[in-house]
């Protein structure tokens, strides 16, 4: 008798090997496309930082730009000006009717403004304070034809850091004097 047939268990089919098309099957196309991905990725973050850079730079080159141009105009148009110590007399002179007389010690040297604002029109005397003058008491007459009452003379000059400005508002005494 022949001996009973055997069953085998179904086989698994064999994988076949990829035919090889110069190191590219359908298997290796996914990695090369996610490594060109990565890569383009890369080089976009790369050009962003970049961009930021070039961003920062510029911004912290308006800032410096500001900053210079805010000092230079500071110093040109504050630091310009006289320092005064505060005892300032602005007065009518007592001998002329027209004329002011204008007392003050300078304590550092530098221009003063002095305006007078009044009967619609409007007039500035501009004074240079000489190094030689600073600590001495100063006396400028100023002779503002058709001063009337209500005018205001008032003198420019630096305090500490900041421009003041001192007024007083003209007053004629009536009388004989």
């Amino acid at each position: 008798m022949p001996p009973p047939p055997v069953i085998k268990a179904p086989e698994e089919e064999e994988a076949e090997p990829a035919e090889d098309f110069g190191g590219v099957n359908e298997y290796q196309d996914e990695p090369i496309e996610l490594s060109v991905e990565a890569e383009d990725l890369l080089a976009r973050l790369q050009r962003g930082r970049r961009r930021r850079a070039a961003l920062a730079t510029a911004a912290t080159a308006v800032v410096a730009l500001t900053v210079i141009c805010g000092t230079v105009q500071y110093v040109h148009h504050v630091l310009s000006y006289a320092e005064l110590a505060p005892e300032i007399t602005l007065r009518p002179d007592s001998l002329d009717p027209e004329s002011v007389l204008l007392r003050y010690r300078p304590l550092r040297a530098g221009r003063l403004a002095f305006r007078r604002t009044g009967a619609g029109r409007e007039t500035e005397l501009l004074d240079e304070v000489a190094r030689e003058a600073v600590g001495q008491e100063q006396v400028v007459l100023w002779r503002a034809e058709g001063l009337a009452d209500g005018e205001r003379i008032g003198v420019r000059y630096r305090n500490g850091w900041r421009l003041t400005t001192y007024e007083i508002t003209v007053t004629r005494r009536k009388g004989g004097g």
